[in-house]
C-alpha cells in the first residue's frame, strides 16, 4: 500500500498544481473574457484537491469519493458556474442546482455556439468548473493514492488541451504559454523525485538550467510546428450553431401584418437614438427566390451562404463609425433589427449588461442579418457599432461594375420583356447605373395596399403575383411587389440582386411604427459593395382611376409553377412567428427532460439522504480510535476498525472469542488479511508490560488499513459499496442503552439536589411517588 504523504508534500503538490493548471487554463480567456472564467477554474481546482486530500487521509473507497466530489459540485457550483442565478451570488437555490444538473450536458454546446466572450451567460461556465474541479482531483488522487505519482503531471496537459479545443481562435502569447507550461511541468516532477536526495547547490541550479532549456526549447518547437501564420483549430469552428432559417416563414410573406392598423400598424416597434430620418433599419435579408416567395439561403451549402449565421467577431473601434441605439418594444420575431454594416452589438435590459441574450445572438456576415436565439424580448435594448452603407445616388455607386451572379434568376417572360424595355436607354450603363434605371422605372407605377377603397392589390410576391404587376400599363402594389419584381429583374440582366424588409424612420423622434415597414433591393457592386435602392413608389402616389380596369396585353403561354394552396383570408393578419414557438412535440427531447428530472429528483435525494449521517458517525468513530490519547487504546481501536469491517461484509464475530479466535475465523475467509498477525499483535501490546510507542501504534494502523483493503478487494463486487453504507457494525443498541443510562444518572444526581427534596418533602403525601417496596425473604 501506499505510504501516506506528509503535510508539507501534499501542500507543494497543490501549489504547484495551482500554478500549472492557471497557466493551462489561459486560454480559456480569449473565449470568455473578464475574470469570472479564472474564479471558476480555480475555485474549482482547489476544491477537487480537498476532496482529494480528504479521500487520502480518510482512506474514503471509490464510491465515496465520488459521492462527495458530487456533493461538492452542487454546493459550490452555484457561486463559481451560475453566480447570476445563486442567492446573493452565492448561495444555491433549486434555479441554480437545476442549471448545474442541466450544465453538465448543454454547457459544452453553449460554449462553442454562442457569441464570444462569452462572460457568464448561461452555464457556459460549468465548463471551466468542471475542467478546474477534474483536474484537482484526479491530479490529487494521483499523486497521494496512486502508485504512479508521476502520471500527475499528464492533468494539466489535459487541461491545457481542453482549454485550446474550447478557446477562441484568436489568441495571445502561445508561445509564452505552451514554455511556461513545459519548464514548469519539468522542475515539478524533478523537485518532486529529488526532495529527499542531498545534491550540491550547484550541481541543483546547473540542472535546472538545463532542464529549463529542453523544456523551452521542445515547447517552442511544438508550438510553432503546430501554429501555422497565427491560426488555431478549435472545436467552436468546427460546430454549427443551432439555427436554421428555413425553420421560421419567409418575412416578406408576413409584410401585410406590419401595416395593418388592427394588428401592428400603429403599435410602436422599437425606439431608436443616433438615426435620421429616412434611414432604413434592415429586419432580414433574403437572396434565395423558389417561385413562391423569397427567402435566406438554408444552411452552408447554399449558393449564396446566407444561410450561415454564426458568431459576430469583436472588431477594435475604426473610422466612420457610428453608434445607434434600438430598444425594442411591441416587435417580436427571431430577426434583430440592424443598420448598415454591424461591427459590434451589445444588450442591455433594465439598463444592465444582458448577458444571456448577447449570448444568443448569431449574425450572418454575408448579409449583414443578426437573429436572436429564442426570439427578441420586449424591453431589450441593443447598441451596435455601425458604418453606413454607401447612398445608391453617389458616383461611385453609379459607375460601378456589377459583381458576379451568385445563382440562375427564374424565368418570367412579362417582367423580362418590360425591364428589356425599361433598360434600353440605359444599355451602355454600369452596374450600378442599370440598378438605377430599374428602380426609377418601377417607382413610375403607383402605390396600393389592397385595403378597403383603394385599388385592388393582392398580397404575395410569387411568379403569378409579379407577372399580375407587370403585365398592365399601369402598375399598382406595394413595397413587397415592387422589391420582388426589382430582385427578379436584376438578376434577370445579371446583376446580383437581393431583397431586404425592414423599417424607414419616418422622422427624427426615432418611433419606429408598423405602418413604416417597407421592403428594398440591394445590389452588389465593385468596390462600393452591397448599395440599396428603393423601387416602391411613394405612398401618395394612388392610380389615376381606382375603378379603370386596363385590359392586359396578350403575352405568351408561360408554364407556371405548381399551384400551392393559399392560406386563409386572415392568415395575412397575423402578427409575425416569433421564435422558439413550435407546437410540435420532440420525443427525444420529452424523454431527455423527463431524464433530467429524475437525475435531478436523484440529486436531491442524495444530497437528503441519511446515509450522509451514517457515513458521518463510521468517520467520526475511525478518527476517534486512531487518534485517542492512550496508545493502547488506539490499538485496541485498530483491531476492533477490522472487526467492524468484516461485520459490514457479512461475517459476525462472536463476541465470547478471544482476538486470536477471531482473527483465525477471518483469515480462513480473508487469507490474504493477516488477521491472525493483527490480533496476536493487539494482543501483546493490550496485555503486554510496555506500552507502545507513537511508531509502533502508527505502523499497527497502517497495516490495518492493508488489511481492510484486501478484506474488502476480496470480498464480491457486489458486496463491495453494500459495506460500504451497512449499519451493521454500528453499536446502535449499545448506544441507546449508553444514553438512556445517562440520562438515569443526570436524573438521579438532580433527584439528589436540595432543592428537589425540599419540594418533595413538602407535596401532600396523595401526590407523592409510589414507592418501592422491597421483598423480604423469609
Amino acid at each position: 500500500m501506499t505510504a501516506r504523504p506528509s503535510v508539507r508534500l501534499m501542500v507543494g503538490d497543490a501549489i504547484a498544481l495551482i500554478c500549472l493548471t492557471a497557466v493551462a487554463a489561459s486560454p480559456f480567456h480569449a473565449a470568455y473574457g473578464g475574470w469570472r472564467w479564472l474564479a471558476a477554474v480555480g475555485g474549482g481546482l482547489v476544491i477537487g484537491l480537498a476532496v482529494a486530500a480528504i479521500s487520502a487521509r480518510a482512506s474514503l473507497g471509490p464510491w465515496l469519493t465520488a459521492s462527495v466530489l458530487f456533493v461538492v459540485y452542487l454546493l459550490f457550483g452555484a457561486a463559481l458556474a451560475v453566480p447570476q442565478q445563486a442567492l446573493a451570488g452565492v448561495v444555491p437555490d433549486p434555479d441554480s442546482l437545476r442549471s448545474l444538473a442541466t450544465g453538465v450536458v448543454h454547457a459544452w454546446r453553449d460554449s462553442l455556439t454562442l457569441i464570444t466572450p462569452l462572460g457568464t451567460a448561461g452555464t457556459v461556465l460549468v465548463v471551466p468548473y468542471l475542467v478546474g474541479l477534474l483536474s484537482g482531483v484526479l491530479a490529487g488522487l494521483l499523486l497521494w493514492r496512486g502508485r504512479l505519482p508521476a502520471l500527475a503531471g499528464l492533468v494539466p496537459v489535459a487541461a491545457f488541451v481542453a482549454a485550446a479545443a474550447f478557446g477562441d481562435q484568436a489568441t495571445e502569447h502561445t508561445l509564452a504559454r505552451g514554455i511556461a507550461l513545459a519548464a514548469g511541468l519539468l522542475i515539478w516532477t524533478r523537485w518532486r523525485a529529488m526532495r529527499d536526495t542531498r545534491v550540491a547547490v550547484f550541481r541543483r541550479i546547473t540542472s535546472t538550467v538545463v532542464v529549463l532549456a529542453v523544456a523551452g526549447s521542445a515547447a517552442a518547437g511544438i508550438t510553432l510546428a503546430t501554429t501555422a501564420e497565427g491560426h488555431r483549430e478549435v472545436l467552436r469552428d468546427h460546430v454549427e450553431p443551432p439555427f436554421d432559417p428555413l425553420a421560421f416563414p419567409s418575412p416578406l410573406s408576413r409584410f401585410r401584418a406590419y401595416y395593418d392598423e388592427a394588428i401592428l400598424g400603429d403599435k410602436t416597434m422599437f425606439r431608436a437614438t443616433g438615426l435620421e430620418r429616412g434611414d432604413l433599419i434592415r429586419i432580414a435579408t433574403m437572396d434565395t427566390f423558389d417561385g413562391i416567395v423569397w427567402n435566406v439561403a438554408g444552411g452552408t451549402d447554399a449558393a449564396t451562404q446566407s444561410g450561415s449565421f454564426g458568431r459576430l467577431a469583436h472588431e477594435a473601434p475604426g473610422a466612420n463609425e457610428d453608434e445607434i441605439t434600438i430598444e425594442v418594444e411591441d416587435y417580436s420575431g427571431p430577426w434583430v433589427p440592424t443598420v448598415g454594416d454591424t461591427k459590434a452589438v451589445e444588450v442591455t435590459r433594465e439598463g444592465r449588461p444582458d448577458d444571456e441574450a448577447r449570448s444568443g445572438v448569431l449574425f450572418n456576415k454575408a448579409t449583414g442579418t443578426m437573429a436572436q436565439l429564442g426570439g427578441v424580448e420586449r424591453g431589450s435594448t441593443y447598441r451596435f457599432r455601425i458604418t453606413r452603407p454607401p447612398a445608391p445616388d453617389t458616383p461611385e455607386a453609379l459607375d460601378a461594375a456589377a459583381g458576379p451572379l451568385p445563382q440562375q434568376p427564374p424565368d418570367i417572360p412579362a417582367l423580362s420583356k418590360r425591364s428589356q424595355t425599361w433598360l434600353t436607354g440605359a444599355a451602355e450603363a454600369a452596374g450600378g447605373g442599370m440598378a438605377r434605371a430599374l428602380a426609377d422605372s418601377f417607382r413610375d407605377g403607383y402605390y396600393s395596399d389592397g385595403k378597403p377603397g383603394e385599388a385592388q392589390s393582392a398580397a404575395g410576391h410569387g411568379i403569378k403575383r409579379i407577372t399580375d404587376l407587370v403585365t398592365p400599363e399601369q402598375m399598382v402594389g406595394n413595397a413587397e411587389q415592387y422589391a420582388s419584381a426589382m430582385g427578379i429583374a436584376a438578376q434577370q440582366h445579371g446583376l446580383p440582386a437581393r431583397v431586404v424588409l425592414g423599417f424607414k424612420v419616418p422622422d427624427d423622434s426615432g418611433e419606429i411604427r408598423g405602418k413604416d415597414i417597407t421592403a428594398w433591393v440591394e445590389v452588389d457592386l465593385e468596390k462600393a459593395g452591397w448599395v440599396a435602392f428603393e423601387p416602391t413608389p411613394d405612398k401618395d402616389r394612388r392610380p389615376r382611376d381606382e375603378q379603370e380596369d386596363p385590359e392586359p396585353e396578350p403575352q405568351p403561354y408561360v408554364m407556371q409553377p405548381p399551384v400551392v394552396p393559399e392560406e386563409p383570408d386572415d392568415a395575412d393578419k397575423k402578427a409575425p412567428q416569433g421564435a422558439g414557438q413550435d407546437v410540435d412535440r420532440d420525443p427525444l427531447g420529452t424523454l431527455w427532460g423527463i431524464l433530467v428530472v429524475a437525475a435531478y429528483a436523484a440529486g436531491a435525494a442524495a444530497v437528503l439522504s441519511p446515509i450522509w449521517l451514517l457515513l458521518l458517525v463510521k468517520a467520526v468513530r475511525r478518527r476517534r480510535r486512531r487518534r485517542a490519547a492512550d496508545p493502547v487504546v488506539r490499538v485496541s481501536g485498530g483491531w476492533k476498525e477490522v472487526a467492524d469491517r468484516a461485520r459490514d461484509l457479512g461475517i459476525r464475530l462472536p463476541r465470547s472469542n478471544t482476538r486470536y479466535e477471531n482473527g483465525l475465523a477471518l483469515a480462513s475467509r480473508f487469507p490474504a488479511s493477516q488477521a491472525v498477525s493483527l490480533a496476536t499483535r493487539a494482543d501483546e501490546h493490550v496485555f503486554g508490560p510496555a506500552v507502545p510507542g507513537d511508531r509502533e501504534v502508527e505502523a499497527y494502523w497502517t497495516d490495518v488499513d492493508t488489511a481492510l483493503t484486501r478484506m474488502r478487494k476480496s470480498a464480491p463486487w457486489w458486496r463491495r459499496p453494500i459495506a460500504v453504507l451497512s449499519p451493521a457494525s454500528i453499536p446502535w443498541r449499545a448506544g441507546i442503552t449508553a444514553i438512556t443510562d445517562r440520562v438515569r444518572r443526570h436524573l438521579a444526581a438532580l433527584a439528589a439536589t436540595r432543592p428537589v427534596r425540599f419540594v418533595k418533602d413538602r407535596l401532600p403525601r396523595s401526590l407523592s411517588l409510589p414507592r418501592r417496596r422491597r421483598k423480604v425473604n423469609r
